[in-house]
């Protein structure tokens, strides 16, 4: 949205009706078990709410509100409001601006005092109590780091090049195509929830904190 020009196409992206349908079916997939989160909602509805802000307001930064609004959804999706600042300053890249910059970290800090009111002080993965000696297990911390990124690097890589392949399969017949990799895709998900006792679904948060927690698996 933020490299479109033209306002009616940003509409299509980003507007109070997509808001309200992005709530209310992520609310409906977590009532049926869907392995979604807050968060990627959370960055459209940041950026769609800004946007029309912008539009209210006569402002003309638009790009640089849909950016404010993006990170200030992920400072309130995880109670980290660095992580929001990092997010806008990796997407704005060489385009950074003073303007921009303080945009962001107006709509950050906001988006943290709204979110520690309405929720209190938390941390989204818990807090380890584990203490770490630097000479044995460091270097240990870093290689998981390293392979982490390698592993996250692939993944990104790999579903890039399998939705290119999509869509240029879905060239032919679009809603027949579309309609037997979303079923393919469904029945994928279903199976591997089933064989993992129910694992996958949901947004996760419980899986990930348990790991980090070091809780073992129920198997």
């Amino acid at each position: 949205a933020r490299h479109l020009r033209d306002d009616e196409d940003r509409g299509h992206i980003l507007s109070l009706k997509l808001v309200v349908g992005k709530i209310m079916l992520t609310i409906v997939g977590l009532f049926c078990g869907a392995s979604i989160g807050r968060e990627g909602p959370t960055v459209q509805v940041g950026a769609s709410l800004m946007l029309q802000a912008a539009r209210w307001g006569g402002m003309v930064q638009a790009r640089g509100l849909i950016l404010a609004g993006s990170a200030a959804g992920i400072a309130a999706a995880f109670n980290t409001p660095l992580a929001g600042i990092v997010f806008a300053i990796e997407e704005m890249g060489r385009t950074y601006e003073a303007r921009t910059n303080g945009l962001v970290l107006t709509a950050v800090i906001l988006a943290g005092l709204a979110s520690l009111g309405l929720l209190g002080n938390y941390t989204y993965f818990g807090v380890a109590k584990d203490t770490i000696s630097f000479a044995a297990e460091w270097p240990l911390v870093i290689a998981c780091g390293v392979i982490g990124g390698g592993l996250g690097a692939l993944f990104s890589l790999l579903a890039l090049k399998a939705t290119r392949r999509i869509r240029r399969w879905n060239t032919g017949q679009p809603l027949q195509r579309a309609l037997l990799v979303a079923a393919v895709c469904g029945l994928l998900v279903a199976v591997i929830g089933i064989a993992s006792g129910g694992l996958t679904f949901g947004t996760g948060y419980v899986q990930a904190r348990g790991a980090v927690e070091g809780t073992p698996l129920p198997w």
